[in-house]
């Protein structure tokens, strides 16, 4: 009996340990994958995205597409050996998906965020549309993407004049070039890196208050901008000041500090460390602006 009553403690000290080891498992299991959570996705530093809509079943080679952007630029853009060696960058991609085996993607108006400009006639434009190119450039290194941002704007144009596109889709601006805008565009002026060509300011409102923000500035690396908790009367002082600290940001990089005259008044306007916004899939950074008081 004694043999037995000393066994059965052995068993219950083991079972004991072995709900121990099972609990702190569970307990570091928990916190690896909350820290997972909390910490997400890394988010690349640049991205540059196109969709663009054809009839056309078969991609350009890539000769072709640098001919058009290099040799042959209808638009006189003057791209060199820079621009060009973007095309063999591994960081540079041109993907082909069909509508058979992709249908979600033929419904850009779905698939859009939903400040997003969505033309009235997309119906009409993506009538016989069986291919969508993907023009990307994805970078996880800093990297200075103002010729990368040519080459991409240009390739897809050259993508789009070759295939008969009806349709691009800018997802990093969430911006659509419907017919032959996007043509239009570099024709009247050739500079694809230019800001008023990448980036969107928007407007959304609540019952309380409202934010103004960018979309696009991701394309070199920059986090969008947003104000929030803006009251809708301030709506015209909001957006420009969100327009004008976008421009200021593009053109000279990131700071944290940027002052703006305008309406009068000089604005300080204070930006946040960057940090991926609500869905994940993107950098912003807040902004607080001030009038500074006059002396």
């Amino acid at each position: 009996m004694g043999g037995s009553s000393t066994v059965d403690r052995g068993a219950a000290n083991l079972n004991v340990v072995l709900v121990v080891v099972i609990v702190a498992a569970a307990i570091a299991l928990g916190f690896w994958v909350s820290s997972r959570r909390r910490l997400g996705p890394k988010l690349p530093k640049v991205k540059i995205e196109f969709w663009i809509y054809s009839p056309v079943a078969d991609r350009p080679s890539d000769s072709a597409i640098l001919k058009r952007v290099l040799g042959e630029n209808p638009h006189r853009a003057g791209l060199g050996k820079k621009e060009g060696l973007v095309l063999s960058d591994i960081r540079f991609h041109i993907g082909v998906a069909k509508s058979d085996a992709n249908p979600f993607l033929f419904h850009p108006e779905v698939l859009a965020e939903p400040d997003a400009d969505v033309p009235g006639a997309i119906a009409r434009l993506m009538e016989g549309c069986e291919t969508m190119f993907r023009v990307t450039y994805i970078s996880e290194a800093e990297v200075d993407a103002r010729s990368p941002l040519q080459f991409c704007w240009h390739a897809t144009d050259a993508i789009t004049e070759i295939c008969g596109s009806r349709l691009v889709f800018d997802t990093i601006a969430q911006r659509f070039w419907p017919e032959r805008t996007l043509y239009e565009a570099l024709a009247d002026n050739p500079d694809a890196a230019r800001f008023d060509t990448n980036v969107s300011i928007r407007w959304a409102e609540s019952p309380d208050d409202a934010t103004a923000f960018s979309r696009g500035m991701t394309k070199l690396g920059l986090p969008d901008i947003e104000m929030r908790g803006v009251p809708i009367d301030h709506k015209t002082v909001a957006l420009f000041l969100v327009e004008a600290v976008a421009r200021r940001l593009w053109d000279e990089g990131w700071t944290n500090d940027i002052e703006i005259d305008g309406f009068g008044e000089t604005f300080i306007v204070r930006l946040s460390e960057p940090k991926p916004d609500a869905s994940g899939r993107r950098l912003v950074t807040d902004a607080q602006a001030v009038r500074r008081l006059r002396g």
